[in-house]
């Protein structure tokens, strides 16, 4: 993005702050890195500003990264993984997702190629064509101009690739108030329904119950954790939220 010029974009709330076009910056989840981005130039453009966006990387994150664009990247698909991954090894894996032209507007309109005809396509989009072949993401042709379900796709895969946080730092209790380590419980809600993870005093007690949670320090506790088998039960569900509540007796796990 090249904003407040006439090229440039400006990302509107809840994503954005707001204060477009001075800045619509909304840490930590929107970085909005101004530079003018050629059609050839795109992956480049990322390695060169890591240090841009760095700083809002989450290690445990899954990482996705969406190309749109009706030209060919001067980076090869070989490079371009070489050149992540030498950012920081967190960052693999990750996904490379596209939309780009399969076509060549010479041989497909020029050549009289009129069923094949792509008259907004600069060159064929390969390399990043073989980038989502190579990380297993979502390619949609250009020419089709039916972005809804390309986008839908990606969210999907983005959705299907996220773990829900097993692991959550406790917060300091608000001024006047104390924290009370046995007045604390968990729920999980799955989009569809909720239920009650019981307390168990720690990792050797979770192989006894269906699902728990327990502290890293019962005497000094910083961290709720949940138990292996819990973990693995609440991912994969789209619309799933974690309820950390304080202030209520806690439920040990029956």
């Amino acid at each position: 993005s090249s904003y407040p010029d006439a090229t440039g974009v400006c990302i509107d709330p809840p994503l954005g702050s707001g204060g477009c076009p001075a800045t619509d910056n909304n840490p930590p989840g929107f970085t909005h890195i101004n530079d003018a981005v050629d059609s050839n130039n795109a992956l480049q453009k990322l390695i060169d500003h890591h240090a841009d966006w760095a700083p809002v990387m989450r290690m445990t994150a899954s990482k996705h990264i969406i190309i749109v664009t009706d030209d060919n990247s001067d980076l090869s698909s070989a490079e371009f993984q070489a050149a992540w991954a030498a950012l920081d090894p967190s960052y693999v894996p990750y996904k490379v997702h596209a939309i780009a032209a399969t076509q060549d507007p010479v041989t497909s309109c020029i050549d009289g190629n009129a069923s094949g005809c792509c008259a907004i396509s600069a060159a064929p989009g390969t390399v990043y064509q073989q980038l989502c072949t190579a990380t297993m993401g979502v390619f949609g042709n250009l020419c089709d101009q039916e972005f809804q379900p390309i986008f839908d796709a990606v969210a999907q895969e983005v959705i299907s690739g996220s773990a829900i946080a097993c692991e959550f730092a406790i917060p300091e209790a608000p001024p006047g108030e104390t924290f009370d380590p046995m007045e604390v419980n968990v729920q999980f809600d799955d989009g569809i329904g909720t239920f009650e993870i019981g307390y168990v005093e720690g990792p050797a007690e979770c192989g006894g119950v269906d699902d728990g949670w327990y502290y890293d320090d019962p005497a000094n506790p910083t961290t709720i954790l949940l138990c292996p088998q819990t973990c693995e039960t609440i991912q994969g569900f789209e619309m799933a939220k974690i309820f950390i509540g304080f202030g209520c007796a806690t439920i040990p796990a029956g």
